[in-house]
């Protein structure tokens, strides 16, 4: 028997109490969606408050940190300015004292060169001497070899042997 059944109609009265449950299960959950809504909805706001104050807060601190930023990037500028300025200045400093030096320097080198060669011109001037010097000893050398040779060799000895080109035939 089902409560379709019209005999389950007449065997079991309904009272006036009595309520149809499908009507009352849409009823509650109808009730339900409702407070659901009216929950997510106050629940959406306050998520939505809370992200735009977010959004606020962290707006306020990037352009605090955009303030700060430009701050030091101008500080930072205009202290590479100044070190520019004074490399600048050490630099055109160092360059004027190399320059100094090099021409000190090139000031001794010609020193240098021109006592090079007044004492090139008497190194010349002696040497010169010297070589004369010793060619007139070694000839005079020599001329006293051949006469004490000639003096001292016998007239038919055998080291004065004259070879001609004959001579060397027979000796091949």
């Amino acid at each position: 028997m089902t409560t379709d059944d019209p005999t389950f109609a007449a065997h079991y009265p309904r009272s006036p109490y009595f309520q149809d449950p499908t009507a009352l299960t849409d009823k509650a959950i109808e009730k339900a969606i409702r407070h659901i809504s009216e929950k997510s909805a106050d629940q959406r706001e306050f998520l939505i408050e809370k992200i735009d104050g977010s959004i606020a807060i962290i707006k306020a601190r990037l352009d605090g940190n955009d303030t700060a930023l430009v701050a030091a990037l101008a500080a930072a500028g205009k202290a590479a300015e100044k070190q520019t300025e004074n490399f600048t200045a050490i630099l055109d400093e160092s360059k004027r004292g190399s320059t100094k030096q090099i021409d000190a320097l090139n000031e001794k080198i010609d020193d240098l060169k021109e006592r090079m060669s007044v004492g090139d011109g008497r190194n010349n001037g002696i040497s010169s001497s010297v070589a004369m010097v010793i060619a007139v000893i070694a000839t005079a050398a020599a001329v006293l070899l051949v006469v004490c040779s000639a003096h001292t060799t016998p007239a038919n000895s055998m080291q004065h042997v004259l070879y001609t080109p004959a001579a060397y035939v027979h000796m091949i």
